[in-house]
């Protein structure tokens, strides 16, 4: 989960650069926009992140110990990384409407999409029945 919100901040960050730079909003070569992407978003990440991802990585850690059995169904696993990602996405909604900061509305993709590659990754597993 921690790799793939780093990564989707990364991803978010050069988009939203990339995408000033050709409404002509920034004047600077296409070189430091991508600089300025990717390093700043991973510089707000471990800055001002550090108020949303702990919180993330906390929610899933809970609900794995509580819902996860020792083997657990495809099934069982679906249910729970969906109950996850919506937990998260219910928070995000809410604090993002709360502070006025919508950019946290993209906390809800990039969990989903990092539930998807672990369901995936699980489901290879052996622990999985």
């Amino acid at each position: 989960i921690f790799l793939s919100l780093l990564i989707g901040t990364i991803t978010l960050g050069f988009v939203s650069e990339l995408y000033d730079w050709a409404l002509g909003f920034k004047n600077e070569d296409l070189s430091s926009v991508f600089l300025i992407g990717v390093f700043g978003s991973v510089f707000s990440f471990f800055t001002y992140g550090i108020f949303v991802w702990p919180a993330v990585l906390i929610v899933n850690i809970c609900m794995e110990t509580i819902g996860l059995k020792p083997k657990v169904s495809v099934s069982d696993c679906k249910k729970l990384l969906l109950m996850e990602c919506l937990l998260i996405g219910f928070i995000s909604i809410y604090l993002s409407s709360r502070y006025q900061y919508y950019y946290w509305l993209f906390l809800i993709p990039i969990v989903s999409i990092g539930q998807l590659i672990r369901l995936k990754i699980v489901a290879k597993s052996a622990y999985v029945v």
